[in-house]
């Protein structure tokens, strides 16, 4: 997690097959930023979360008691190209095609509603 939002490392990993990223603020430069030497051209959120100490690794399948349920009792709704993260503030930045986090689409309120709530409501 960078901050409060989930990086999309899926498009480095499409273009540099068998390299493996590190959890942390020194190896992500090289997503979030245009020149890794130089912390200028970096994104700002990312830029933030790394002065924080708000990067981290987080397990994929939590337990019951991390409060997963709880945190994800009401609605989240996002507009198509919104960023994903755990708490949306307003003072967010309007998204771009460049940026390395994770966004909202079509194809994921689709998958969700299909594969989530079609099934708990009907029981197949």
């Amino acid at each position: 997690m960078v901050g409060d939002r989930l990086p999309n490392l899926q498009r480095y990993i499409d273009t540099h097959p068998g390299e493996k990223i590190a959890c942390n603020g020194s190896a992500l430069t090289i997503i979030f930023c245009e020149n890794a030497t130089s912390l200028d051209t970096c994104d700002p959120y990312f830029m933030n979360a790394w002065r924080m100490g708000e990067i981290r690794e987080n397990q994929a399948i939590t337990g019951l008691t991390s409060n997963a349920i709880k945190d994800n009792l009401f609605s989240k709704y996002l507009k198509a190209g919104g960023i994903l993260s755990r708490n949306s503030t307003a003072d967010e930045p309007e998204p771009n095609a460049d940026q390395m986090y994770v966004t909202a689409d079509m194809t994921t309120s689709f998958i969700i509603l299909i594969g989530v709530f079609f099934p708990s409501v009907t029981g197949k």
